[in-house]
């Protein structure tokens, strides 16, 4: 409830703002737009943290069956594979493409607003590149709605306001639709909800409507106090600090930016010592001081070494620096083995900052004994070493 899966939170933001760079890169960039897509980026971030937080629960509300016991590995993995595939494939991938085609909305936005006093005076509704368009936006562009930019009509409804959505605009000097057949739109075509805000108005590709945050601040399960931040003056100040006094602000609150902050600095962190190991470890070998076969340091072992969560976090990756010295120590305690899951699992007991921990090798057939991971958790002794 209290944390953030670093690496997933890390992966879904670059995704994202590769998104956003691909959509945004389509139009020609003017001279403020550094700021905008700084805007964007955070906004990225955020709506990333929000994500993770709300698989990674949903996957842990699954842990109990309908007597509150706790379920077996093989049935909990069973049971959330669904929540796994949609958000890291299904949803995610529609996520993705909407983030390409909001992006690229609000670069051409703003390069309407630019490019005003020479432009047409108007903004066509264009229709739908889609094979089976949605019956949601046809009331706009089979007329098509063609209005002044500063129309009211664009805050309720324009193109990409809905998830799948391949409408477009495009600057016209054709007159403006009068306002007797502009349709109301009614209640099935209000925008999709994280989808509501112009992106180029409000440096939001998601807005904080979206499901995945919470519906008020009261609701929310992030850790810290919430604390609406400083943000620059100039031209960002018109992207932050927007929110009513008292009003849920998900993308100018501490919560999230503590999360984000933390996660960004464990996972570069952990990118500097994979590379460090890549370099100097990796294909070596290490031998604890009576455990009779060579460990080899593999790049999977490292990645997972470096990857894995642990309390002291920067110091358990600072191990792999000198691990012969730590298998040569006397404070290195080997516990043992067992069959698991069809491998040998060799656990080392450790002591990290006062506080035990378990360095775990898996004996592979054929390949030897490779360094594994390393855990904080008592657990797995329970999981791994059988009476």
């Amino acid at each position: 409830m209290t944390e953030l899966e670093e690496n997933l939170f890390y992966e879904f933001w670059n995704k994202l703002n590769g998104a956003t760079d691909k959509g945004f890169g389509e139009i020609a960039p003017v001279d403020y737009d550094a700021d905008f897509i700084e805007a964007l980026r955070h906004n990225n971030g955020v709506f990333s943290a929000f994500k993770v937080h709300r698989m990674q629960n949903d996957m842990a509300a699954g842990l109990l069956d309908e007597n509150g016991e706790l379920k077996s590995f093989e049935q909990w993995l069973n049971d959330v594979l669904p929540i796994a595939d949609h958000q890291n494939r299904v949803w995610f991938q529609t996520e993705y493409d909407t983030a390409v085609k909001r992006a690229h909305q609000a670069a051409e936005w703003r390069q309407f607003e630019n490019e005003a006093d020479d432009a047409p005076p108007n903004l066509e509704w264009i229709q739908t590149t889609s094979v089976h368009p949605a019956e949601e936006h046809a009331a706009f562009w089979s007329i098509p709605v063609i209005l002044p930019m500063d129309d009211p009509f664009w805050d309720r409804h324009r193109p990409c306001d809905r998830w799948g959505c391949k409408c477009q605009l495009r600057a016209t000097d054709k007159p403006a639709t009068p306002a007797n057949r502009i349709p109301d739109g009614g209640n099935r075509d209000k925008p999709s909800p994280g989808l509501d805000v112009n992106p180029a108005k409000g440096g939001q590709i998601f807005s904080d409507s979206h499901p995945y945050n919470p519906p008020s601040c009261a609701a929310c399960t992030l850790p810290g106090k919430k604390v609406l931040l400083n943000r620059p003056t100039g031209r960002l100040a018109s992207f932050f600090n927007a929110g009513a006094k008292g009003k849920k602000d998900c993308y100018n609150c501490s919560r999230p930016v503590q999360l984000m902050n933390e996660a960004r600095k464990k996972t570069e962190g952990a990118k500097a010592t994979r590379q460090w190991a890549k370099e100097n470890i990796q294909g070596t070998t290490v031998k604890h001081f009576i455990f009779e076969k060579e460990i080899q340091i593999s790049g999977g072992g490292i990645r997972e070494f470096t990857n894995q969560p642990h309390k002291h976090f920067f110091e358990k990756n600072d191990l792999l620096k000198d691990l012969q010295g730590l298998f040569n120590s006397k404070t290195t305690i080997y516990r043992g083995i067992t069959a698991w899951k069809g491998r040998k699992s060799h656990i080392f007991e450790i002591t990290l900052m006062g506080e035990k921990s378990y360095i775990i090798a898996n004996e592979i057939k054929g390949q030897g004994v490779l360094l594994y991971g390393i855990t904080e958790s008592d657990k797995v002794l329970d999981e791994i070493i059988k009476p």
